[in-house]
């Protein structure tokens, strides 16, 4: 037990520290995505925070078991350079002992990997969406930077010169929309057919109000000018109004690339003749199933011998592990694509690494039945 927890120690504090430097390393990159779109205007300041807030958990989840992989090369391959296994295994110690102590650390870390594959990843993704959703939808102003053009959508530019501290009311609005030639009399000509016709809209403040029955939303703009006409032509019709609308752009989530990942895993196994469904599902398990292989193969692969270094088994595990990892991807392209049966799905990739992990096991090759049966009991020599 002692020496259970000596181990355990060493592999939970690298696997911390591992994980807090993938998890610096990835948040930083997924909040730089963040920052652009707001700077952008497709993204409202007011969510920024809760998307990083969850992010963390999701990531988390995905990168533990990369982490709790290399904690093992890094606390045994410290063990080993430092002779502190070759008193151990003089002592008694046993190959199959070392990985029974590994496994069950493994087991707990897996549990909780899957608890968050499983039912925290899925919860929090939803949430997500909603979010976004919302701010697409519904929080227009929250995207508008002052100073800045702004692609509204359907070829609709909005420009503001300043915002209300609660961005309910923009000032000095310019809104420039494709138009129809203005209707004139037979004095005054259309432009051209050839040449595109515009609608600018021009006015002191604006607002946005909802109007279902007239099918959507509106930015109200007050007190200014209307421009239709053609670039290039004298010929524009100029009004001045009161008060005009604007109709804003609908914009939708597509649910084929946001709803899957966000459901549930009850709902995937009930569904899981479908090979999106069964593709979530599948990829949702191997990663849990992943930590749990990952650490049958670091044992072997976390062996080095004495004044070969900490370091020395660390590049070819991790080409291993990239292989691996690249693998699942792709088997789960290759499922959601029905390029592969669901029922040979993820798993062919899990087998391959066991194969592996048995070769790593079992000794080396020439050696009899009776010796690679008992070489995880063995001490090595």
């Amino acid at each position: 037990m002692i020496i259970f927890r000596y181990l355990s120690k060493e592999i939970i504090a690298v696997m911390l520290a591992v994980l807090i430097v993938l998890l610096m390393v990835f948040v930083s990159t997924q909040l730089a995505i963040y920052l652009s779109k707001m700077a952008n205007g497709q993204l409202t300041t007011s969510i920024f925070l809760n998307l990083a807030a969850t992010m963390i958990p999701i990531l988390t989840g995905l990168l533990l078991p990369m982490s709790f992989f290399v904690a093992i090369l890094l606390a045994y391959g410290r063990v080993y350079a430092e002779s502190e296994m070759t008193v151990l295994y003089a002592c008694g110690m046993t190959r199959f002992r070392l990985l029974l102590y590994t496994m069950i650390l493994a087991f707990i870390v897996t549990a909780l990997v899957a608890y968050i594959e499983l039912f925290w990843s899925p919860q929090l993704m939803k949430y997500q969406y909603t979010l976004l959703q919302q701010s697409i939808e519904n929080d227009l102003f929250g995207t508008i930077r002052p100073g800045h053009f702004q692609d509204l959508s359907a070829g609709q530019i909005l420009y503001v010169e300043g915002v209300s501290q609660d961005r309910k009311t923009l000032y000095n609005v310019f809104v420039v929309q494709p138009g129809q030639p203005p209707n004139l009399d037979s004095d005054h000509p259309a432009p051209p057919s050839n040449l595109p016709s515009w609608d600018v809209v021009v006015g002191e403040t604006g607002s946005k109000i909802s109007e279902p029955e007239r099918g959507g939303d509106y930015l109200v703009i007050k007190n200014g000018t209307r421009y239709i006409g053609a670039a290039g032509q004298t010929n524009f019709l100029i009004s001045s109004y009161g008060a005009y609308g604007v109709r804003l752009p609908e914009v939708k989530v597509n649910p084929e690339t946001t709803q899957v990942p966000a459901m549930s895993s009850e709902y995937l196994l009930k569904n899981y003749h479908d090979k999106h469904y069964a593709a979530e599902l599948q990829w949702r398990l191997s990663v849990a199933l992943q930590t749990f292989i990952l650490a049958l193969l670091a044992v072997p692969l976390s062996r080095t011998r004495p004044r070969q270094g900490r370091y020395a088994s660390l590049v070819p595990s991790l080409l291993i592990y990239l292989v691996y990892a690249n693998s699942l991807f792709l088997a789960r392209d290759w499922v959601d694509k029905g390029k592969v049966n669901i029922d040979i799905g993820i798993w062919w990739v899990h087998v391959a690494l066991l194969l592996l992990a048995a070769y790593l096991y079992l000794g080396k090759p020439g050696w009899g039945v009776r010796e690679k049966f008992s070489y995880l009991w063995r001490s090595p020599a």
